[in-house]
């Protein structure tokens, strides 16, 4: 498989991914200061998604990074919130996720 080819994880759709990804930019235009980011709170009920369902897009993101950079997604993720229970944080590349910031540009091939 080259880097441009989706690969499936955990039976998650790219369609599903580029709709994470627009939801999240949508909710940043809405932010009026400067570091513009989403809460997993803010994503999940805007993209009807459970617990569940949004750890495995973020799963198939970590898998498909390279993929999305080139189609032109860029996402950050932070744990700003300091929590005693980790085990109920999301992760993204294998780090604990709160927050989210995504960038669309265009990718220069």
């Amino acid at each position: 498989m080259s880097l441009f080819e989706y690969k499936n994880e955990n039976k998650i759709k790219e369609s599903l991914c580029i709709e994470f990804f627009e939801a999240c930019l949508k909710l940043q235009e809405n932010i009026p200061y400067k570091n513009k980011i989403v809460s997993y709170r803010e994503v999940m009920p805007y993209m009807h998604i459970g617990r569940d369902r949004l750890q495995r897009v973020l799963d198939s993101i970590t898998r498909n990074k390279v993929y999305f950079k080139l189609k032109g997604y860029r996402i950050y993720g932070s744990n700003i919130v300091s929590s005693i229970d980790w085990s109920k944080r999301f992760t993204l590349f294998g780090e604990p996720v709160y927050h989210f910031h995504v960038e669309k540009y265009e990718p220069q091939i």
